[in-house]
């Protein structure tokens, strides 16, 4: 008895110090206790190559943007994590093994979850009370409205062939919106397939028995509305595929806009981004106008 009592501590204690929260960043979604090391049977087909790649190439894509605000922002490989998250903090983002291996994470899940992180570190409004961070839902609106594309201009190897799955009603839209730029079509496709992807992992963390039958889905909307701006708690996971949705749709080339102060020095700007068409702005189930 004594021995089963042992191991019991042991093992749960060893999950929750993996998951303790640290205040100074904030992760994907809320902690967990969810663990899958390099050898688990439960990883899907994620390699350490294509890992550091995805790093690689967000990393690189951002950069530019970086350099014009005069920010510095790292990405710290954590391949043999068995965390399923990530975090970001003021000047990093760590993304964990653990994270690109779940079961419901791909090659574009992974992307659009570094851009996430990126979105965090450039501080937008809304931001997190007292912190110079974006908010979970300003987060996932900038990584399809201005990180995937500058990831896929940066790299259009990148870009699936099969985007299989997307509704007629989003190919109708990403066709109509980006008629005249086959890549930025392209990249639409890609993105609306990625966010996918990362809205199912978030929903499968918090519903790890009986998640399948409520899934995120591009066929349907979170019909909530707030009566404040979401800012200190993650959006429900079907409400941040509408977001991420809304902004791969968007066709605005200039989406980073709103500057009040200098953009020399370490985050001292106040900006945003967002874009100019209502029909694709920050949806009401986080977003108050």
């Amino acid at each position: 008895m004594k021995a089963i009592i042992l191991f019991t501590f042991l093992f749960f204690g060893h999950s929750m110090a993996f998951a303790k929260h640290d205040h100074k960043r904030h992760g994907l979604m809320p902690e967990n206790n969810i663990l899958i090391p390099a050898n688990s049977k439960k990883s899907n087909s994620m390699t350490k190559a294509r890992f550091d790649q995805a790093i690689q190439s967000v990393q690189t894509a951002m950069q530019p943007l970086l350099n014009a605000l005069g920010t510095h922002v790292s990405i710290r490989n954590k391949w043999d994590s068995p965390i399923v998250n990530a975090y970001a903090a003021e000047g990093y983002v760590d993304m964990h093994g653990g994270m690109a291996r779940h079961r419901e994470m791909t090659f574009g899940g992974l992307l659009i979850t570094l851009c996430h992180e990126f979105g965090h570190t450039l501080g937008m409004s809304p931001k997190y009370p007292g912190r110079k961070l974006s908010s979970e839902g300003q987060a996932d609106y900038f990584a399809t409205l201005d990180c995937m594309r500058r990831v896929y201009k940066s790299f259009p190897a990148l870009l699936p062939q099969n985007v299989s799955g997307i509704p007629q009603l989003y190919q109708d839209h990403c066709r109509y919106n980006f008629y005249y730029d086959p890549t930025g079509l392209k990249i639409c496709l890609a993105s609306l397939k990625a966010s996918v992807s990362m809205a199912n992992v978030v929903h499968a963390v918090a519903n790890p028995y009986f998640g399948y039958f409520s899934k995120p889905s591009l066929n349907k909307q979170d019909p909530s509305v707030v009566s404040s701006t979401v800012i200190s708690t993650h959006p429900q996971a079907q409400c941040r595929l509408d977001t991420m949705a809304r902004g791969a749709l968007c066709s605005d080339q200039n989406v980073v806009r709103s500057q009040r102060y200098s953009t020399f020095g370490l985050y001292n700007f106040d900006f945003q981004a967002h874009c100019s068409t209502p029909q694709y702005g920050r949806p009401a189930c986080w977003y108050k106008k």
